[in-house]
C-alpha cells in the first residue's frame, strides 16, 4: 500500500468476505501512524464513513459508532480532503465535506 501525505479513513478486510475492520491513520513520508481503529459490521454492505478534523482534533465515525478524539499534529495546513481508494471497483454516494468555521470555502 502506498498512501499520499494526509490523514485516512481506510476500510479494509483480512480475508475479503467475513471480518471487516476500519482504521483512522496519519501518512506521511510512505509510513502510516493508526491513530484510531474498530471492527466494521455488515461486510459487503454500503457503509456510511465520517471523519471529523478541527484543529488537532480528530475522530472517525464508521457506521453511527464513533471512535475516539485523537490528537495529531502530523499535518498543519489546513483546507485539503480527497476521496481516494484502492480498490478499482469501489462505489461512492453522497460525499460531502462541511466546514466547522464559517469563514472557510469549501469546493467539491
Amino acid at each position: 500500500r502506498r498512501a499520499r501525505d494526509g490523514y485516512c479513513l481506510y476500510l479494509w478486510s483480512s480475508d475479503g468476505q467475513r471480518e471487516w475492520y476500519w482504521q483512522m491513520f496519519a501518512a506521511l513520508n510512505q509510513t502510516w501512524k493508526v491513530l484510531d481503529e474498530g471492527d466494521v459490521d455488515g461486510s459487503l454492505a454500503w457503509h456510511e464513513l465520517e471523519m471529523e478534523m478541527s484543529g488537532e482534533q480528530l475522530q472517525a465515525t464508521v457506521d453511527g459508532k464513533k471512535g475516539k478524539r485523537v490528537t495529531d499534529t502530523s499535518h498543519t495546513i489546513p483546507g485539503y480532503a480527497s476521496l481516494n481508494s484502492w480498490w478499482g471497483h469501489a462505489l461512492f454516494d453522497d460525499f460531502s465535506m462541511v466546514p466547522t468555521d464559517p469563514e472557510v470555502l469549501v469546493t467539491v
